[in-house]
């Protein structure tokens, strides 16, 4: 089964990054979006199995834009969510107050970031 992963962060080189980081994981497929506005998009008319996101953005912070989409109704309103930020406060308050919300440190451990995702992936089918 293909899974959707939405990795919505302002610097393109961070998006290409994370997608680099996560290829060899089977069956997925990368949804770019540089702001939550292009997120939203997205998620509109797409069932995401997965998000990465920034909490820094422009527009809209990547904390409000979670909180949006846990408050909403629709389909992707409890889809789990990595915060990979250079910024731990925001993040952290963020994972204490949703649940499915993991926060991960910029700069990026790949190995940690794939065994987090596969996690994820594993719980899902469960």
């Amino acid at each position: 089964m293909e899974r959707k992963i939405l990795i919505v962060d302002n610097e393109v080189y961070i998006i290409e990054l994370i997608e680099t980081m996560i290829e060899d994981l089977s069956n997925i497929k990368v949804l770019k979006a540089e702001n939550v506005q292009e997120a939203d998009l997205f998620i509109r008319k797409e069932k995401i199995d997965l998000i990465i996101t920034d909490i820094h953005m422009p527009f809209i912070r990547g904390d409000v834009f979670i909180k949006n989409l846990r408050q909403g109704s629709g389909v992707n309103k409890d889809v789990p969510i990595i915060i990979a930020s250079a910024h731990p406060d925001p993040a952290v308050e963020t994972t204490d107050r949703f649940k499915d919300i993991i926060y991960i440190d910029k700069p990026i451990d790949d190995v940690f970031l794939m065994k987090t995702v596969d996690s994820i992936f594993k719980k899902i089918e469960d």
